[in-house]
């Protein structure tokens, strides 16, 4: 028996005297890189490469050397000073960060290795609520600086501590990630730019770097499809304080789709869902983003006021799949595809503020995707250089009045959404002045384009600007008849031959040129109107003009305080302030009226009399007068 346990453990201690026999030295010494001075009690691993070896530790002595015996194998040589603001380093003679490999080669190998270590700095300082001064513990705060950051927990006395910070400019953050705290830099704010910066040097310790916590608002919610209330995970759910600026607040919806914001600062947020990096696409479905609540515009959305500790639950977004539309544009004259021409899809129930918008391909195709369910007005939009060309809404309507709406159900495809565009017409004229002496101020002055009789598509009335010599051209007018009539802000200008507008016949393609307005130059006059009594309101009013060289009258409606009578002949005037003429006048003798004011006016050409001020007096003689 005892021949037979020999025989079985020989070869057990035979392996563990080889390992011995392979064992190799490694030694060296451990010192200041900056000063050379030996490092006691800093700790020396050999790192195995292979994961079938174990790591193999020593700690330096007094004079800084220490030894380590390696079995055959392959290390990396890791030295720090626990406690300490000594940086790790691994040995490199390389350079590389990642350290130099030793490889131990057979039982009779003896290596010098040699570690310097670069010395650091510190930070520390207290977390409190600031609302008691009591401490907070298990909280994260973070170090960073240029191409390095680190992160430690607060104790149960609130105090934290970074140690071997390697020498730099730091921020440094308090980051509650369950607690209701609103998350702040070092110098009480969001933003790091705003923040207090930290300078950190060889063997430097920062003290005092404090921070007293404020208790925030939380959201918290669900996001899930609309047709069957699946949740959503990986949505990232977006917090924009609207009242001040700061970065926005985030947070990602999890497996069973809620999510939940906290330390939200005072004012008032819209929210947004929108898909993460990692967010899970819904068997293929493609879910639109969206503000809250179901809106898909962000001036549009609802806005949820948070003061400090303020909590609102139940925040949900019910995502819907967008639907498309496609179709063509294409030329009636030369029926061909037009490329490059944009389409406007306008929302009727004005559920967003801008339009979507898409463009034609070189096959005069378009597509667009991603539209929230609801009815829509689409027109086209022609580039500057398709100059001829009539732009449409759906179905050759040419107003949005009259334009056929397109419905989209959720994640529908409406298809065929076909226009095909006519010729235009073209119009050319202009406004001229008889009097060369009086300039002619294109700002504000135009001409109006009406379509006459029964206006099907919807052309209704179009404005259109003059250039700065007075003339205006208007292009891509549609077939029709239509009337064509300046359009003044001057009130001292009329028309020539008293011609107020002008009837047009247009067909497809036409081109009419010559269409000017002659101009003539008269005064006019302008003032305020005041009432001091009470009964007696400004809307009961009218003014009459007398002209004193012909004894014509005319009634001018009082449209606000402020008035002006244009187009007057140059001479002197009666200006009468009265009650409005009686609509039903008596069969016999004249109407009467209560006058309450008169002037007489010098009308010159080319001018505005102003500061012709009328007023109703605080006890008006209330006797109608005889106003022949």
């Amino acid at each position: 028996m005892r021949r037979l346990v020999s025989i079985l453990c020989w070869p057990l201690l035979l392996a563990r005297l080889c390992a011995i026999l392979q064992a190799a030295e490694v030694v060296g010494r451990i010192t200041d890189a900056d000063t050379g001075q030996a490092l006691q009690g800093a700790l020396v691993r050999a790192i195995p490469l292979s994961r079938s070896q174990r790591e193999i530790q020593s700690t330096s002595q007094p004079d800084g050397t220490y030894q380590l015996d390696l079995v055959r194998g392959k290390y990396r040589l890791l030295a720090s000073l626990p406690g300490s603001d000594y940086l790790p380093q691994f040995f490199s003679a390389s350079g590389d960060s990642r350290g130099d490999v030793i490889e131990i080669a057979t039982f009779s190998s003896f290596q010098i290795v040699n570690l310097k270590l670069a010395a650091g700095g510190s930070i520390g300082g207290r977390v409190l609520r600031a609302a008691d001064l009591a401490p907070l513990s298990n909280l994260r705060v973070y170090a960073s600086a240029r191409g390095f950051r680190t992160s430690t927990q607060t104790m149960g006395d609130g105090s934290y501590r970074f140690r071997a910070l390697p020498p730099g400019v730091y921020k440094v953050q308090v980051l509650p990630l369950d607690e209701n705290f609103i998350p702040v830099y070092f110098g009480g704010v969001r933003e790091p730019e705003r923040s207090t910066s930290i300078n950190v040097t060889r063997l430097r310790s920062v003290t005092k770097v404090d921070f007293r916590l404020h208790p925030g608002g939380s959201i918290s919610g669900r996001v899930y499809a609309n047709r069957n209330r699946e949740p959503i995970a990986g949505w990232r759910i977006v917090a924009e304080n609207r009242s001040q600026q700061e970065p926005p607040y985030l947070a990602y919806t999890d497996a069973q789709g809620f999510y939940n914001l906290r330390g939200l600062n005072e004012g008032a947020y819209t929210l947004e869902a929108v898909p993460g990096r990692d967010a899970a696409a819904g068997r293929g479905r493609r879910y639109l983003k969206q503000f809250h609540d179901g809106h898909f515009d962000a001036e549009l959305a609802d806005r949820l006021e948070i003061e400090a500790g303020s909590v609102f639950a139940g925040i949900n977004f019910s995502l819907v799949e967008g639907a498309s539309i496609s179709g063509s544009v294409r030329s009636r004259y030369h029926n061909r595809p037009l490329p490059n021409v944009g389409l406007l899809f306008h929302t009727i129930d004005e559920s967003t503020l801008n339009p979507f918008v898409a463009t034609t391909g070189a096959d005069g195709e378009f597509l667009i995707t991603d539209l929230p369910p609801g009815n829509y007005r689409v027109e086209t939009a022609l580039p500057p250089e398709i100059r001829r060309l009539v732009n449409l809404f759906y179905r050759e309507k040419l107003g949005a009045a009259k334009a056929d709406a397109i419905r989209l159900d959720e994640g529908e495809r409406a298809r065929h959404i076909d226009f095909i565009l006519p010729l235009g017409g073209t119009i050319r004229g202009g406004l001229q002045i008889e009097d060369p002496e009086y300039a002619l101020r294109p700002a504000g002055k135009g001409v109006s384009l009406v379509r006459q009789g029964a206006d099907v598509d919807g052309f209704e009335r179009k404005n259109f600007r003059l250039r700065d010599d007075g003339s205006f051209l208007i292009e891509r007018t549609p077939p029709g008849r239509y009337a064509l009539k300046p359009v003044l802000d001057d009130p001292n200008l009329v028309s020539s031959s008293g011609v107020q507008e002008k009837t047009l016949e247009m067909t497809e393609g036409d081109l009419v040129e010559g269409i000017d307005f002659p101009l003539r130059v008269v005064g006019s006059v302008a003032g305020t109107i005041t009432s001091q009594a009470n009964s007696v309101k400004i809307e009961k009013l009218s003014l009459l003009v007398v002209n004193l060289k012909d004894n014509s009258r005319s009634y001018f409606e009082i449209p606000s305080e402020r008035y002006t009578i244009p187009g007057l002949e140059p001479g002197k005037y009666f200006v009468v302030l009265l009650t409005k003429p009686d609509p039903n006048p008596p069969e016999l003798g004249l109407p009467t009226a209560v006058i309450y004011d008169t002037r007489v006016v010098e009308v010159q050409k080319g001018k505005t009399t102003s500061g012709t001020n009328l007023q109703v007096p605080l006890e008006p003689d209330q006797k109608s007068r005889m106003f022949p």
